[in-house]
């Protein structure tokens, strides 16, 4: 029989801390991570698989000659893209460390005894937990980057929030899983199956409400332009009737007036006024007794 060396023998038993490093961190964090047993164990080995995967896709993209190439701006810009499309990826295969975690909890995950990684505090852990493809950590503050926000809007992808937003569930990881949990996986699938039409039924209902409020308002809108056109004309008909008044019979009257003022001024200057026009007057009337008397003999 071969004798298989224990360096390359599979199933030889993992490294003990002390063994495996001479470092007293590494050996603490190891001897912790030996120390976990199940949802936390998974999770922490699900972590470093997501972490690992990151890190081979920032390296890929950072090999490019574009990514030399571009400004700072546009590094990161292509970094956080690439890093996006790989959990996506494993979303969809049910290799993140959300399906790991909802297959463990159904009861169709195992984990590996003895099996341990790196979890170093990187700005992708950052984006894993600020994207929701792992579960935020109890210690950290609030993440802003949620899945959905207010107003329907995908915060993630900073597009708004559509029916078609909401994807096929995730499927676990079924490798060494007997065929005893496989009605359990259809039933789970089926479940996700009636969440996902129940969550596109109610973005479709908001949307077609919000398409319903915009339509009334651009309706009201429209009908207070067409007042202020009725309004308009009706000022406009207003100052071409006052202009026709200026130019026509106010011009008349003014016409007339000047000359009652003429005539006015004439009797005045014949006349006089006050006291000299009643004495006028009398010797006016004095004037006619004694042309009248003259004629029929005068004064007896």
């Amino acid at each position: 029989m071969i004798q298989v060396p224990p360096s390359l023998d599979i199933t030889a038993r993992t490294k003990a801390p002390g063994e495996y490093s001479t470092n007293p961190n590494t050996i603490k964090a190891r001897l912790r991570k030996m120390n976990l047993s199940g949802a936390k164990k998974v999770e922490e080995a699900a972590r470093t698989a997501d972490y690992k995967a990151m890190t081979y896709a920032r390296k890929t993209v950072r090999a490019k000659p574009e990514y030399t190439r571009a400004s700072d701006s546009e590094k990161s810009a292509m970094l956080e893209e690439t890093m996006r499309d790989t959990m996506e990826k494993r979303r969809a295969r049910g290799q993140d460390t959300m399906s790991k975690m909802a297959a463990f909890r159904a009861g169709m995950y195992r984990d590996r005894d003895g099996v341990t990684g790196p979890q170093t505090r990187v700005p992708i852990s950052a984006f894993l937990e600020d994207n929701g493809f792992v579960p935020s950590r109890p210690s950290r503050a609030p993440q802003r980057g949620a899945t959905a926000g207010p107003g329907n809007i995908d915060l993630a992808n900073r597009v708004p929030l559509t029916p078609n937003s909401f994807g096929s569930a995730p499927v676990a990881d079924m490798d060494d899983v007997g065929s005893t949990f496989v009605g359990a996986n259809r039933l789970l699938q089926a479940e996700m199956g009636h969440l996902r039409t129940i969550c596109q039924i109610v973005v479709a209902s908001n949307n077609n409400i919000r398409e319903l409020d915009l339509s009334n308002i651009a309706a009201e809108v429209n009908n207070e332009k067409n007042h202020v056109r009725d309004l308009e004309v009706r000022v406009n008909q207003l100052e071409g009737v006052v202009h026709a008044l200026q130019n026509t019979s106010l011009g008349s009257i003014l016409d007339r007036v000047n000359e009652l003022e003429n005539i006015m001024d004439e009797l005045k200057s014949k006349v006089g006024s006050g006291c000299d026009a009643e004495v006028t007057k009398m010797r006016e009337v004095m004037g006619c007794l004694k042309g009248a008397l003259d004629k029929v003999g005068g004064f007896i």
